[in-house]
């Protein structure tokens, strides 16, 4: 009785494992699907602009330019990353000054398939040389624009920015339809 009690909760645990990696393996390949991704020059025009959220008690501005993504919690110095053109390099082979250079330099595309139901603008670091990189994607919430940025493997949301500080506010720690979380 204890034997077939401990092979049913071993089969149990294997297939939940098995749909658990399957379903992150899916995830991340969905990007990865996209044969010939398409570099972008300039970030998309529903993306730019002021946005705001709430980590936990704290207020986090995300300001997005054509060329540039720059994120300041209330407390701490802003955090700016510059776009450039893709152009195929190692970063494990770059120089002292290119490494100085390039440290604030990302790359983005733009998906083509969809992932949890949205087109996704995928930004990974110049220098990045492992990890899934950051997603985001511009939606809609009860009538109101939704910058949502998302990372990891199961492309798995971090935070929803809203246009005001009052809406941010409001919808502080809401998880919206359809994405995934961790």
């Amino acid at each position: 009785m204890k034997m077939n009690k401990f092979w049913s909760l071993a089969t149990l645990f294997i297939a939940t494992v098995v749909i658990i990696v399957s379903g992150v393996n899916a995830s991340a390949a969905a990007h990865k699907q996209n044969a010939q991704p398409k570099y972008l020059t300039s970030l998309p025009a529903n993306m730019r602009g002021t946005w705001y959220a709430y980590d936990g008690n704290q207020l986090v501005t995300t300001k997005v330019t054509a060329k540039s993504i720059t994120v300041q919690y209330a407390s701490e110095k802003a955090n700016k990353g510059t776009l450039r053109k893709y152009v195929d390099h190692n970063p494990l082979k770059m120089s002292k000054k290119e490494i100085k250079r390039t440290a604030n330099w990302f790359f983005a595309s733009q998906d083509t398939k969809k992932i949890h139901d949205y087109k996704w603008v995928w930004t990974y670091g110049w220098q990045q040389t492992a990890g899934a990189g950051e997603y985001y994607t511009v939606s809609k919430y009860q009538g109101h624009r939704v910058l949502t940025d998302a990372d990891g493997a199961g492309v798995w949301a971090n935070s929803h920015s809203f246009k005001t500080k009052q809406l941010a506010a409001k919808y502080k720690g809401v998880k919206l339809p359809k994405f995934s979380y961790r």
